[in-house]
């Protein structure tokens, strides 16, 4: 059956969130014994050469083709924000909370980015863009009802494992900012291959000496499967994919699949982890979707409202003759 270009994109943005929402639960795999630093070397070593051998039959060398020094600073940025910084607050706020708050604080990234579009990129933010913010925001509120106890001990904090996540919520925005302003699109996996590797060697940098745990402490196979996942599902084929979505839909329509990751993230958490599902969680995750579908189709919102309003005005009149 032939699927036309639109629909080969929603497949392979849906596919992308899902590998995202599933990061989370990779993540609480990892044995504890491996750092944050240690546990992205070999996460981003294990993707790098599985789409190395990708790039070059479909796109050539790398290291043959010419990039200005902007598009060069452009990607240094987005191997900090999107895969350095991201991963340091995900991977150390998932030690303080739960994966499935972690999951749908992650779907705040619509919000944040349309907020972020009107400061660095200079677009106009509307009057639905600013109510679905707020929605995810009361979302955001009902998430972390309950969790205003902080305990004692110190070692667990939710609130403090959600700010972490949200800062890495903030660096998957910026992300997406600095991929915006990089005006050549081309040679999609180039690209992403230089953005793992300047991130793998920001990481080597930060914790190399933590490289002879590995041999120290050696891994089992079943230790081995989530570091495995994480470099080829989560990053590799997860950039692949997404990039390949993006190339096929319009921008607006492909961060409105972000809702598929926290949903993922949820559902994963509660059938994986057994994590349990209380209400404010399904509330707080209720109002986060609807926020992100009044950001990224205020058009159809505002036809809907305009068709709810002459409704509204028809009934009205129709009382008043009555």
């Amino acid at each position: 059956m032939f699927i036309n270009r639109r629909t080969n994109g929603y497949i392979h943005l849906t596919l992308a969130m899902f590998y995202a929402g599933s990061t989370v639960i990779a993540a609480k795999y990892i044995p504890p014994h491996i750092t944050v630093f240690l546990s992205q070397i070999i996460c981003l070593s294990i993707a790098i050469v599985f789409i190395t051998p990708l790039m070059i039959i479909k796109e050539g060398n790398p290291f043959k083709k010419s990039y200005t020094s902007r598009c060069i600073g452009l990607m240094l940025l987005q191997g900090l924000c999107g895969i350095f910084l991201f991963r340091i607050f995900l991977l150390s706020g998932l030690t303080y909370t739960t994966a499935t708050q972690a999951g749908i604080l992650t779907s705040m990234t619509p919000a944040i980015l349309a907020l972020f579009s009107v400061i660095f990129l200079k677009e106009k933010i509307t009057l639905p863009v600013c109510v679905g913010i707020f929605i995810c925001i009361s979302g955001i509120v009902f998430l972390n009802i309950g969790n205003i106890t902080i305990q004692t001990s110190g070692k667990n904090s939710s609130i403090f494992g959600n700010i972490l996540v949200l800062l890495a919520v903030i660096g998957e925005v910026l992300f997406t900012i600095f991929r915006k302003l990089q005006k050549s699109q081309d040679y999609s996996l180039t690209t992403t291959f230089y953005v793992m590797l300047f991130s793998l060697i920001m990481f080597l940098f930060a914790g190399w000496r933590e490289i002879p745990t590995i041999v120290n402490q050696p891994l089992s196979l079943k230790q081995w499967l989530p570091f495995v996942y994480y470099g080829l599902f989560c990053s590799a084929l997860g950039y692949i994919h997404w990039f390949s979505g993006i190339a096929r839909v319009p921008i607006h329509i492909a961060t409105g699949f972000s809702g598929i990751m926290p949903v993922t993230s949820v559902f994963l958490s509660v059938i994986i982890l057994k994590e349990r599902l209380i209400i404010n969680y399904i509330i707080g995750l209720m109002l986060t979707l609807v926020g992100i579908y009044i950001i990224t189709s205020y058009k159809k919102v505002k036809e809907i409202s305009k068709g709810v309003y002459c409704v509204a005005i028809t009934c009205l009149n129709f009382t008043k003759r009555e």
